[in-house]
């Protein structure tokens, strides 16, 4: 994933770096005479993420969600309200509430973090829409933003947390 993102930024810099002003002004001119035929800008699409940490289920091995919300601790992305790291999240209620006590304990030892994501705290309503698209009740996001795994109810949180666990393990 590393060497495919470097060979694309690679790959910009050649179109965007262009020091001769004419080249440069040609360069404009055919790509937005292109952006007008398609009627839009064509969707940035970073490289797929190769194998490596995930669980198999809905929405895993995709970019999860990354909305606002609405807590005590303020407005904006949930990264900066909320924290990083490992995330459970669930529109039903908080999922780390599933967890037993050694299963809670190892996962808030790894800096995992776990948000209850009502339509009070979705302010976009990004997540409701997410976790529909998925048929999923619970989400378990890596800290690159990745989604590791879902859950299609509160009541398998700890099996996707184990799941995690065991993942990590084996490295």
């Amino acid at each position: 994933h590393a060497r495919a993102t470097i060979e694309l930024s690679v790959a910009l810099g050649r179109v965007i770096c262009v020091p001769d002003p004419a080249e440069a002004a040609a360069r404009d001119a055919r790509m937005i005479a292109e952006m007008r035929e398609r009627g839009g800008p064509l969707p940035a699409l970073l490289p797929p993420v190769g194998p490596g940490c995930f669980h198999a289920s809905p929405g895993a091995h995709s970019l999860g969600p990354q909305g606002r919300v609405r807590t005590e601790g303020g407005d904006g992305r949930f990264d900066d309200v909320v924290g990083r790291g490992f995330v459970l999240l669930s529109p039903h209620g908080d999922p780390a509430a599933r967890l037993d006590a050694e299963l809670a304990a190892w996962f808030r030892g790894i800096g995992g973090l776990s948000a209850h994501v009502d339509p009070a705290t979705d302010a976009g309503g990004s997540y409701a829409r997410w976790f529909a698209q998925q048929g999923a009740a619970v989400a378990l996001q890596r800290p690159d933003f990745q989604t590791f795994g879902t859950a299609p109810s509160l009541d398998a949180t700890a099996a996707l947390v184990a799941a995690l666990r065991q993942h990590l393990a084996s490295g």
